[in-house]
């Protein structure tokens, strides 16, 4: 079976009770700030009007400029135009750590060559204790999702230097800053920035390159 099939089917197993048993639910910021957020844009959204302003709370606000929506990060999409509810947030959660363990799995895979390891380094860094203990905070566990692809499109540029894979960093930053945790957005650029200065170290040379990168 293909290392990305056994991810998914790992990940599946993992947040099946979550998913499916009725006695599971979301809690604290999940069910507090996310869900009621995400409930109100997905109910009233149409393709002729956008759900931009709430008069509910704060005396009303733009809602649309409250990035915790997550109405803009792109794999929240599905959701939205769905419909949502407490077990479609515990979905949105599988999903993005299906997109996180598949992401450090390219990741490793570009440094060692032995494919279980890198699955291993996979179930490490996207079902690790940080995953589940931010399942309250979906913006921070959307954007932690997101950082190993950061890493992998910095590694595939510098590797080849194409001008594709730094576009599509810039995309993958774009959506780990849509995602909704300006905290996470800072910490994962810190770390490309890191990682990048450590290729400079190891190899010595190109640093010019990677600094554009």
């Amino acid at each position: 079976m293909a290392a990305p099939a056994v991810i998914a089917v790992c990940v599946t197993l993992f947040y099946w009770v979550p998913m499916t048993s009725p006695s599971a639910s979301i809690q604290w910021d999940a069910a507090d700030v996310h869900y009621p957020m995400q409930r109100y844009f997905s109910d009233r959204f149409s393709p002729r009007q956008l759900p931009f302003w709430t008069p509910y709370v704060l005396a009303g606000y733009p809602l649309l400029a409250n990035p915790e929506v997550g109405a803009w990060y792109p794999p929240n999409w599905p959701f939205l135009l769905a419909g949502i509810t407490p077990r479609s947030i515990q979905v949105e959660l599988a999903l993005n750590a299906f997109l996180a363990c598949l992401g450090a799995y390219l990741l490793i895979s570009r440094h060692v060559e032995n494919r279980m390891a890198a699955v291993v380094g996979a179930f490490a860094y996207g079902l690790s204790g940080f995953f589940a203990g931010h399942a309250s905070q979906v913006s921070v566990f959307a954007a932690a999702a997101m950082f190993p692809w950061l890493l992998v499109a910095c590694r595939r540029a510098i590797d080849i230097g194409s001008v594709r894979y730094t576009a599509f960093g810039g995309l993958v930053g774009a959506a780990l800053i849509l995602a909704g945790s300006g905290q996470a957005a800072v910490y994962s650029f810190l770390g490309l920035g890191l990682y990048a200065l450590a290729d400079w170290w190891r190899e010595r040379q190109g640093w010019l390159r990677n600094v554009a990168i």
